[in-house]
């Protein structure tokens, strides 16, 4: 069974990985800062940019 934790990173891995949303807005959703926000994605080994654009083309974070 996954906890909590395990949950919300598999959920973030996923809306990162979507333009649609900075992280955050990401954070945000989740109800979590960036810093574990970004420590979620370490733990699932996602490619992390230095710099993302969502859908419209505008830069964020």
């Amino acid at each position: 069974m996954r906890t909590q934790a395990e949950r919300t990173a598999i959920i973030a891995e996923m809306l990162y990985r979507e333009p649609q949303l900075g992280v955050n807005g990401i954070a945000q959703r989740l109800h979590i800062s960036k810093v574990t926000l970004y420590k979620y994605l370490r733990h699932r080994n996602v490619v992390i940019h230095a710099h993302r654009k969502v859908a419209a083309g505008t830069a964020i974070d």
